[in-house]
């Protein structure tokens, strides 16, 4: 039963892709859009095309999630689902803004909101407040902030815990850390690490504690920071999670500048291991930092 069977696969892979398992959810994701393909099914190939656009943009690969959420927008108002394609629209929206494209990133992210807030699903519409607010912040518009209010607000209500944690750790890390806030940024992100141990997933959790250790750095506990970015690389690298590795590698970077004396060699070594994995996957936010 091939549709069955790649209806199957594609939810082991969503279930990988939610625990932060991104090339094991990949792999069944590309499995299960092959036998779609083979059955010339648009609506089968709907859900793992959309999975590998979710995948490729948690790694930290904005151009291939690019290809595929716009496949899946398509594909998600083709058969009717507004859900999907909503989120999917919030996504892209995210992976414009990875790869620089500011105008296409706003577009795309007001667009999956006006469709979450017509069809007033709580999850769909937390999501989407989410990835706007991320949008905004990233290009220096902090009222990005209060959309981020807003989504927690959504998330807690409807007991969605798993978008409460990535709120909180977005609010902290691509909010008030970029602000200038660091205190509210550690408050935020103390929260979103204790939401994923309890969840027990590895979900942006290596990058989002190499944020932390960010905001440990700030308050001047310098080797706290050095472990936690230690930590965070170690989870990133476990995790196979590109954007999280390149996140940790900076912050090491600026930690083992910050200690005294300063190790200038260690830093310029995990700095260049940061932009050696940013450059190629046109992480262009992130590298414009990593190259500051």
């Amino acid at each position: 039963d091939l549709p069955r069977l790649s209806r199957v696969l594609y939810w082991l892979g969503r279930i990988h892709y939610t625990a932060g398992r991104m090339d094991t959810g990949i792999e069944y994701a590309r499995r299960a859009v092959e036998l779609a393909e083979q059955l010339a099914d648009e609506t089968l190939q709907a859900p793992p095309v959309n999975l590998l656009g979710r995948a490729h943009f948690v790694r930290g690969e904005p151009q291939k999630a690019c290809q595929f959420l716009a496949r899946s927008v398509r594909q998600m108002h083709a058969i009717g689902n507004r859900i999907e394609e909503a989120t999917a629209y919030g996504m892209l929206g995210r992976s414009h803004a990875h790869l620089g494209q500011f105008p296409e990133a706003l577009d795309a992210a007001e667009h999956g909101l006006r469709i979450a807030e017509e069809i007033e699903h709580l999850p769909t519409l937390a999501a989407c407040l989410m990835y706007g607010g991320q949008v905004k912040c990233w290009r220096g518009d902090f009222s990005g902030l209060d959309d981020l209010e807003r989504g927690l607000e959504i998330a807690e209500k409807s007991g969605d815990i798993f978008r409460t944690y990535v709120i909180h750790a977005t609010r902290g890390g691509w909010g008030y850390l970029l602000a200038g806030d660091s205190a509210r940024a550690e408050q935020e992100l103390r929260r979103a690490l204790a939401l994923a141990e309890r969840l027990g997933t590895r979900f942006f959790l290596g990058g989002f504690k190499s944020y932390f250790a960010e905001s440990r750095l700030y308050a001047g506990a310098i080797v706290e920071a050095l472990q936690l970015s230690r930590e965070a690389l170690q989870i990133a690298e476990e995790s196979g999670q590109a954007w999280d590795r390149s996140v940790a590698l900076r912050t090491l970077g600026h930690a083992l500048l910050a200690q005294e004396p300063p190790d200038d060699q260690g830093a310029l070594e995990a700095i260049r291991s940061a932009v050696a994995i940013q450059e190629p996957l046109g992480m262009q936010w992130e590298l414009a930092q990593s190259l500051v």
